[in-house]
């Protein structure tokens, strides 16, 4: 997804090429994927439920 929005943003693409793309659920449509490097993961939430 973010590959395909920079693509996007640098004008590589139109935004009909992304909406292709995004509708075409597949990744062989799609921009490379963007590097992993600058990631961050800030939080998990973990909700438990009761059910007793």
């Amino acid at each position: 997804m973010v590959g395909s929005l920079k693509y996007l943003g640098e004008g590589k693409w139109k935004l009909s090429d992304f909406k292709k793309a995004f509708s075409s659920k597949k990744r062989t449509m799609c921009a490379p994927p963007a590097p992993a490097y600058g990631l961050l993961f800030r939080e998990c939430k973990i909700l438990i439920i009761d059910f007793s």
